[in-house]
């Protein structure tokens, strides 16, 4: 489960147009600012935190698009921590 709400990113040429046209007030190439994470694009590098939906205790730091390619590549659309990786396994089984 996703847990964080907005995430920081950084201006650059390939993301101004798409995060102005959202209505983020642009500053200058390379500025850091605070992103919605639904308004994050599926390859950005924004660091985001997920809780594992299996022991619902362990939270897991990962990049947005790692987190976007492992929920569209996996048949359960779980997120699981390193403790839990044996349970996701048998439930694709």
């Amino acid at each position: 489960m996703l847990l964080t709400k907005e995430a920081k990113t950084k201006w650059n040429n390939a993301n101004k147009k798409q995060y102005i046209t959202k209505g983020y007030n642009f500053t200058k190439i390379g500025d850091e600012f605070l992103v919605k994470v639904e308004d994050l694009s599926k390859g950005s590098h924004a660091e985001v935190e997920v809780l594992c939906d299996y022991c619902l205790k362990e939270i897991i730091k990962t990049k947005f698009n790692d987190y976007n390619t492992k929920s569209n590549k996996s048949i359960i659309k779980k997120d699981s921590c390193k403790n839990c990786k044996g349970k996701k396994l048998k439930n694709q089984i």
